[in-house]
């Protein structure tokens, strides 16, 4: 019996029982050069959304594309602005009298 050894991408990538179907990534900056811009931009997308459609860990009700997380908190931050730990004041604080600037309140 013949083995799949195909790459696979994400949720498909480890075999139950072991094993593993690794492929390759690279990007490219211009797609046209691949293929129609359109098509190639509609076939990423099919594979998002199969990894935002698999099955979710327990307790988890979404799967997050790489640099969603970030992006969100991004923005949330704009909005809320910033929190900082102690640790971090102090190191401001430290900066601050080092530089001879003013203090954040």
């Amino acid at each position: 019996m013949r083995r799949n050894v195909d790459g696979a991408w994400s949720r498909d990538t480890f075999i139950k029982n072991g094993g593993a179907r690794v492929a390759h990534f690279f990007g490219a900056m211009r797609t046209d050069l691949f293929g129609n811009p359109l098509e190639i931009a509609d076939h990423v997308e099919s594979i998002l959304k199969g990894v935002r459609e698999s099955a979710k860990a327990e307790g988890h009700d979404r799967i997050y594309i790489h640099g969603e997380k970030e992006t969100e908190r991004r923005e949330a931050s704009l909005v809320e602005g910033v929190t900082l730990d102690e640790g971090e004041w102090k190191m401001l604080d430290e900066y601050a009298e080092k530089f001879a600037l003013e203090k954040l309140s």
